[in-house]
């Protein structure tokens, strides 16, 4: 083959190439132009994807925290049930309790004695006024014989005060109230033996 014959056919080797490349070339920039535009929107979708997590993580704490106060209100509601259950049942005990005091003593020396407990109650006093001392003495004779404390009669004192009318469920019976005593919320324990013992005195 001649120069010229050579020639000729790199050439139109040469021609054949030029429409298939720019082909190729303009496909090339549709496809760096498409990766460009996923990758924008790749981004722009793990920008709000990172939004939507810290959204849903606040979320999630927050719902945490909301059910947390719900059981605790739950057990409030629970232990505010109990005390209620107590009170409704004790409080007349206790006014039976104090109505044999009353028979003892009589309603003016009764109304001594309660107003000079209530007083060292709402004072938070550790004694009892000198002036009180007479008829608390008294008083601490006669508890003695139901083998109650003055301490212990203070405490039904103050759990007749809790106590509230709106709390009040019926009548109960003796044996009601000795059941009662096995199943006492926590925060009521201090009552069981005082209250177990005014059961005793008033059969």
């Amino acid at each position: 083959m001649n120069r010229n014959d050579k020639f000729k056919v790199l050439k139109c080797k040469h021609s054949s190439l030029i429409k298939p490349l720019e082909t190729k070339i303009q496909e090339q920039e549709v496809l760096l132009t498409n990766i460009d535009k996923c990758l924008q929107e790749f981004e722009n979708h793990y920008e709000d994807l990172k939004t939507n997590c810290k959204h849903i993580n606040q979320m999630t704490k927050t719902r945490t925290d909301v059910t947390q106060e719900i059981l605790e209100i739950v057990q409030e509601l629970q232990e505010f049930k109990d005390d209620v259950a107590v009170y409704s049942c004790y409080r007349d005990w206790i006014s039976d309790f104090i109505m044999k005091i009353k028979l003892k003593f009589g309603q003016d020396l009764w109304t001594k004695m309660n107003y000079a407990i209530l007083e060292k109650i709402k004072k938070e006093k550790v004694d009892y006024r000198k002036e009180d001392m007479k008829c608390i003495s008294q008083l601490e004779d006669f508890l003695m014989i139901y083998d109650l404390t003055i301490k212990e009669f203070e405490l039904l004192i103050k759990f007749k005060r809790q106590s509230n009318i709106e709390f009040h469920r019926g009548d109960k019976t003796l044996n009601d109230a000795r059941q009662l005593l096995n199943s006492f919320p926590k925060n009521m324990k201090d009552y069981v033996n005082p209250l177990r013992k005014i059961l005793v005195a008033i059969e």
